[in-house]
């Protein structure tokens, strides 16, 4: 179990396992790939044709890909 410190020191995350898994639209993305290289984590393949989530469990919910996209195709399910 992993023990996670946010910027505010009297709040305690507690991880057990991934809690965040970003789900594409598939009906509005144009695989522009503006979600793979925003992304800290690597969660996306960058190197395929079509645009996939190839580690979910890197997802740490920043939601950087959601504010990046510009076709408004993801969002991240909290799990």
């Amino acid at each position: 179990m992993e023990n996670l410190q946010g910027s505010d020191p009297i709040k305690f995350i507690t991880k057990a396992s991934n809690m965040y898994f970003p789900v594409i639209d598939r009906k509005k993305c144009t695989n522009c790939k503006a979600c793979a290289y925003i992304c800290p984590k690597h969660v996306f393949d960058r190197d395929s044709d079509v645009i996939e989530v190839s580690d979910p469990t890197n997802c740490n919910g920043c939601q950087a890909c959601v504010a990046e996209c510009p076709e408004e195709a993801i969002r991240i399910d909290e799990l």
